[in-house]
């Protein structure tokens, strides 16, 4: 069973994940006090001089529990989670479809498409923390439910050292 807080970390440490895909792009997330997860993932932009710009964004523990009880629901849940769809409102049912209508910003009410890709960093640490199953393949990617608590499965997985830290 999950403990009322993340860790004795407190949730501050950051840890390297990849998404699950074939480009297995990296990112960072952490895990803090109030059960929220923050995903920190670098885009390139034309706009910066260094060509590239780092985003973070917390997904609330409430936000989690209505994700996790969406995948539960269907046997399989697929990734859904094409930008071009996305913005033409073309994308199938699924997981980057929801998180594109429940993660609108906060401060404008808009959704955005960076909140449907940021399903494969959720379900790359949903993953592998055994929360979610995966269908295993590339393209086409599915999830369905473990029968562990996201809570607890997550904790053990922070915890655990990343490839980083074992060099």
């Amino acid at each position: 069973m999950a403990s009322d807080s993340p860790g004795e970390n407190n949730g501050n440490d950051w840890k390297k994940d990849f998404t699950l895909g074939g480009k297995e792009s990296p990112f960072w997330w952490r895990i803090d006090r109030q059960w929220s997860i923050h995903i920190k993932r670098q885009f390139k932009s034309a706009t910066q001089m260094s060509g590239e710009i780092t985003v973070e964004r917390e997904i609330t523990s409430k936000e989690l529990s209505a994700i996790h009880e969406y995948v539960a629901k269907n046997a399989w849940t697929d990734l859904a989670n094409n930008v071009e769809k996305l913005s033409a409102g073309t994308e199938k049912e699924g997981l980057g479809k929801l998180m594109y209508e429940l993660l609108h910003n906060k401060k404008t009410g808009k959704k955005d498409t960076k909140d449907g890709q940021l399903a494969s960093h959720l379900a790359a640490v949903f993953v592998k923390a055994k929360v979610w199953e995966s269908n295993g393949t590339k393209r086409g990617m599915q999830f369905r439910v473990s029968p562990d608590s996201w809570k607890s499965g997550l904790q053990s997985y922070h915890s655990e050292p990343s490839d980083d830290e074992l060099e």
